[in-house]
């Protein structure tokens, strides 16, 4: 933690502090300290690089996405599912947009978004999102690679927890 502090000191003295890659910087402090468990001092680091990034290199250049996807990811550890949904689904609609739905970026989104909705009980919604990394997984690796297995547990479990919740599988 210490040297990304001084890494983005040093980036905020010679650079500024709303050059790309400071705000950069701020974002990698921010997942450090989340993957810490620090989720209130990740907070405005994330957002900080959001707002920044968003200003700077506007809302759908990739290291906005990134920033984005990032707070996102860290709202859902927060409980703040819906706040998450909604961040999560923006990047997905620019990366398809933007990249194609084949897209190793757009499937990240895909799954980001697939996680959350399983997290707030819309196993139905996110039934077909997993289904479609699962396929992408399995075209780009092959059937037994540990991703494409991980990606098949994923889809199972979710398959599991919808009929536990009484919904149907659609494929």
């Amino acid at each position: 933690e210490a040297l990304h502090r001084h890494v983005l000191q040093r980036r905020e003295d010679r650079l500024g502090f709303d050059h790309p890659d400071t705000l950069m910087g701020a974002d990698n402090l921010g997942l450090l300290l989340q993957m810490r468990g620090d989720l209130e001092g990740a907070e405005p680091m994330h957002a900080r690089a959001l707002k920044g990034l968003e200003a700077k290199l506007g809302s759908e250049h990739p290291s906005t996405l990134t920033s984005m996807s990032n707070l996102a990811m860290l709202m859902a550890a927060q409980g703040k599912l819906n706040e998450a949904e909604v961040m999560h689904r923006q990047v997905l609609q620019v990366r398809e947009a933007k990249l194609g739905s084949d897209h190793r970026d757009t499937l990240v989104s895909v799954s980001n978004l697939a996680q959350v909705l399983a997290e707030r009980g819309k196993f139905d919604k996110a039934e077909p999102l997993v289904r479609r990394d699962f396929a992408w997984h399995e075209q780009t690796y092959g059937r037994r690679d540990k991703r494409t297995l991980a990606c098949a547990r994923r889809l199972t479990q979710l398959r599991e927890a919808l009929r536990a919740a009484g919904g149907e599988l659609v494929g």
